[in-house]
């Protein structure tokens, strides 16, 4: 892949913020499976609480956001209010799929804390919600609440989390319940003091113009990364060591050169 065709992934990645209304074929498509998905039992409820066209709402929503439309209508997306909400599965989901981490760093029934970091610049942030919080914000009373606390504390500090650090991901999305419960501005969102390690990786990451994702020396380390080892994990690694990490970067090179 050139320069060129790299820069065009990586400038699309984000929720677009000027994308048109569909229009021609594309317009009466997403009407039709709308009106022919309307009676279908599964979302009758949908339409009696969001309206006649609330598919054709979420078919839109789902389309601005990159999701696919049965994605969306099986479970992943509501219309609440006018406003969308998204399940925290799926929210989830739009984050880790652009390559940023996430990590529920505690979650119980009376505290819940999420820290996010974006894989394009560094940039940390962690987000609490606890249920003394939700306690003074009146949201305790709702059923849901009392019988799933761990989980509506997760949802909160999460959905706070992603609109602060990863509003290209989500666009104005609200997670599930949210738009439904009084007043929902008490979170606790902090950025962590930074350690020793990190303020190295971020040194690492401007020595080697590691922000760049266009570079092959992004993608060498990139194809490093698991389910387990993160991409600043493998940095952590190379940190001290760097005759060898370049000596691996160079092997790559040649080999991607060579065509292997």
């Amino acid at each position: 892949m050139s320069k060129e065709e790299k820069d065009i992934v990586v400038a699309t990645k984000a929720v677009p913020m000027s994308k048109p209304l569909p229009m021609g074929e594309e317009a009466k498509s997403m009407h039709d499976w709308a009106i022919a998905l309307k009676d279908t039992k599964y979302y009758t409820e949908m339409v009696n609480s969001g309206g006649k066209n609330a598919l054709l709402a979420i078919f839109l929503a789902a389309r601005d956001l990159d999701i696919s439309p049965s994605q969306a209508l099986h479970g992943g997306m509501y219309i609440v209010k006018g406003k969308v909400s998204l399940s925290a599965q799926m929210m989830n989901m739009m984050i880790r799929r652009h390559k940023h981490s996430l990590q529920k760093i505690e979650g119980n029934d009376t505290r819940c804390t999420w820290k996010g970091t974006r894989k394009d610049n560094g940039d940390t942030m962690t987000a609490t919600f606890t249920i003394q919080q939700a306690q003074k914000a009146g949201l305790t009373n709702n059923p849901v609440w009392k019988n799933y606390p761990g989980r509506m504390l997760s949802n909160r500090a999460l959905s706070f989390l992603a609109r602060e650090l990863f509003p290209d991901c989500i666009g104005n999305a609200y997670i599930e319940g949210e738009v439904e419960e009084a007043d929902i501005e008490t979170i606790e969102i902090t950025q962590p003091e930074r350690t020793e390690e990190d303020i190295k990786v971020e040194e690492f990451k401007k020595k080697f113009n590691l922000h760049d994702t266009t570079t092959d020396l992004y993608d060498y380390i990139e194809k490093m990364v698991t389910e387990t080892r993160t991409f600043d994990d493998i940095i952590k690694m190379a940190i001290g060591r760097e005759e060898n990490f370049l000596e691996g970067y160079t092997q790559y090179v040649k080999k991607k050169k060579d065509g292997e």
